[in-house]
């Protein structure tokens, strides 16, 4: 098989791309002439090289799948073609990245506030043994006004 290694028209492209036999040149062709500025752009858009090379692989794969089934007719160019799908497949993935951190941050949060109620009661546990640790060493006396003053609201004229 002989690579393309001289610029070809976007019409023998996908002439190229239909026939079984130079269909494999023609992917060549795709990712030396139009990887690097689609790659740009994922980068450029919080994306990384890995992320990159997985969306122009969907889009190389999308763009022969739709030149197969007749849906692409040459209205704009190759490039522009690759470039709005290169767009739509990665704000969609952004979208979905965007969507599972939000709902892994919605879990988070719900199980956060199930655990925040245990950590109040063994904290709220562990004040009261405190609580009672002190108490015990208070005189009768002392006991029985902190008692009747906070546990049962009494006034301190009452307790008098």
């Amino acid at each position: 098989m002989e690579q393309i290694t001289e610029a070809i028209t976007d019409a023998e492209l996908m002439i190229q791309l239909s026939e079984s036999e130079t269909a494999n040149n023609a992917i060549h062709y795709l990712y030396r002439t139009y990887y690097g500025f689609l790659a740009q752009f994922v980068v450029n858009n919080n994306g990384s090289e890995a992320d990159a090379q997985d969306i122009f692989q969907e889009v190389v794969i999308a763009f022969i799948q739709l030149l197969k089934n007749g849906r692409f007719r040459g209205e704009s160019s190759i490039k522009t073609f690759l470039y709005a799908l290169n767009r739509n497949l990665w704000f969609n993935e952004l979208k979905r990245r965007t969507r599972s951190t939000t709902r892994a941050l919605k879990y988070e949060m719900a199980n956060d506030n199930k655990d925040a109620p245990i950590t109040e009661v063994i904290e709220s546990r562990e004040a009261n043994k405190e609580l009672l640790s002190i108490m015990n060493e208070l005189g009768e006396s002392c006991r029985q006004i902190l008692l009747l003053y906070y546990y049962q609201d009494k006034s301190m004229k009452e307790i008098v």
